[in-house]
């Protein structure tokens, strides 16, 4: 069976959680998943004035993409995260979130669950993947 390639998303443009990337790389690749991160993909010079061009590589990666990993701080504002996980439900990309936050009514409406453990989260897309 081939690989499966995670998108991995999270907050990059108003802040990191740095951390909470480094445990859900570590975690997908220890589950043998390929995995997309648009934060090790960019260097943008400070005070670049930003442009439709990055959003719309990363859309792009995530259509090659199996399924959609989203890490939230609750404390990072972030509307490219928005950006892919509607991207990810219209294309038909299975997507899971992992955040220590309230539940969401917006992410009720598109039918994205929301785990507070990433083993959950990760359980979950595998489900959708049938690994």
């Amino acid at each position: 069976e081939m690989t499966k390639t995670i998108y991995l998303a999270g907050p990059i443009d108003q802040g990191q959680a740095r951390d909470m990337r480094t445990t859900a790389r570590t975690a997908l690749l220890e589950r043998g998943r390929a995995l997309f991160d648009p934060s090790m993909g960019w260097s943008v010079p400070y005070g670049a004035v930003p442009s439709p061009s990055l959003q719309r590589a990363n859309v792009a990666a995530l259509r090659q993409c199996d399924g959609l990993l989203v890490y939230l701080d609750p404390d990072i504002m972030s509307v490219g995260v928005t950006i892919e996980i509607v991207e990810a439900v219209n294309f038909g990309t299975p997507v899971a979130i992992w955040a220590k936050m309230k539940p969401s009514w917006a992410l009720a409406y598109l039918g994205v669950p929301m785990f507070d453990e990433l083993d959950d989260a990760l359980s979950e897309l595998d489900r959708w993947l049938h690994v």
